[in-house]
């Protein structure tokens, strides 16, 4: 049990430091700072993990792992050097102490990395189209009045 309290302490104070790094390279950032990631890359799901509320190494190398955005490989090792490189740029997007890390100020759009849910599924008597059947799309122009095409699956 004392061992599991030390540990939580030590981690604990891993934390504060870490967002002690994270204050003072944001401070660091406001005379340069640095612009963000794509989304698709593993910096731009760190971020996003980051905004989620993950602070270790494992949850987030998982998150990014598991988020199918990535357009590379997204190996554990191509992760966490990512995540180690950070600290080495001029205006770090993150800083990192042991297994921690926090996000430094930056001046992207929270929202493009905001977590956002899937969208609802096509009703139950849906049918989906088959190679070569004719589809119809309703379009809504600026003037609220709509206009129905109909569409070759292949885009003819």
């Amino acid at each position: 049990a004392k061992s599991s309290e030390k540990k939580e302490k030590q981690n604990a104070a891993k934390r504060k430091a870490a967002e002690k790094a994270a204050e003072k390279a944001t401070r660091d950032a406001e005379r340069g700072k640095r612009v963000g990631a794509a989304p698709s890359t593993i910096a731009g799901q760190v971020i996003r993990a980051l905004r989620a509320g993950l602070t270790t190494r494992d949850a987030i190398v998982n998150f990014v792992q598991s988020s199918g955005c990535v357009a590379g490989k997204t190996d554990r090792s191509s992760i966490v050097t990512v995540l180690g490189k950070e600290a080495k740029m001029t205006n770090p997007r993150w800083t990192q102490l042991d297994q921690f890390y926090t996000e430094v100020g930056s001046d992207v759009d929270p929202a493009r990395y905001a977590v956002r849910e899937s969208p609802p599924p096509p009703p139950a008597q849906w049918i989906w189209p088959r190679e070569g059947d004719m589809i119809q799309v309703e379009i809504q122009e600026q003037d609220g009045s709509n206009q129905t095409l109909a569409l070759h699956k292949s885009g003819k």
